[in-house]
């Protein structure tokens, strides 16, 4: 049995908000048949070439139905910079096809000014 890959979380369009200076993650979880790949991209599917952000090892899972597995990727944000502000992509690919969703992370200002 072949499955294609589906990703579970993070849902296509959602929006994380990290505070300038801190650092956040977000766990891009997908499920298939073969094993998918996941790897996190920026929005145009290039690589991230910023080495503060970091995507982690693969953390492989058995769900328990057929022979369907489930793969979770983190990304990391490492001293939040509004620079890293934008579209994410989560892609996920096996031999069956593949899939992808788009997340939106925004900086947000570490200090606030009242007048």
């Amino acid at each position: 049995m072949t499955v294609a890959p589906t990703i579970t979380t993070p849902m296509e369009g959602q929006q994380f908000n990290i505070t300038e200076g801190s650092n956040g993650s977000i766990t891009c979880t997908a499920t298939g048949y073969p094993v998918p790949t996941v790897v996190w991209q920026n929005s145009d599917g290039s690589s991230l070439s910023n080495n503060r952000l970091v995507s982690g090892s693969p953390v492989i899972s058995s769900t328990g139905v057929g022979n369907v597995t489930s793969v979770s990727v983190e990304l990391m944000v490492i001293g939040a910079m509004r620079v890293d502000s934008g579209m994410y992509r989560c892609s996920a690919n096996n031999s069956v096809s593949s899939n992808t969703s788009d997340i939106i992370i925004t900086i947000q200002c570490k200090y606030s000014i009242w007048v």
